[in-house]
């Protein structure tokens, strides 16, 4: 695999570090995806192990 481009990285974060999730989705489709999880707590705790701040 060839090496990236050394200013990918620089490029990568100025594009993405003012986004508020700084990747796809948004409110909505976060509760949509814990509705449909069955058998949860009232408070579930949830471990966001992607990339970004997440929500």
């Amino acid at each position: 695999m060839d090496e990236p481009n050394p200013r990918f990285l620089e490029i990568f974060f100025e594009i993405f570090e003012s986004l508020p999730r700084q990747g796809p989705g948004n409110l909505a489709s976060t509760r949509k995806a814990l509705h449909i999880c069955e058998n949860l707590p009232d408070a579930p705790e949830i471990l966001d192990l992607g990339c970004g701040a997440g929500s």
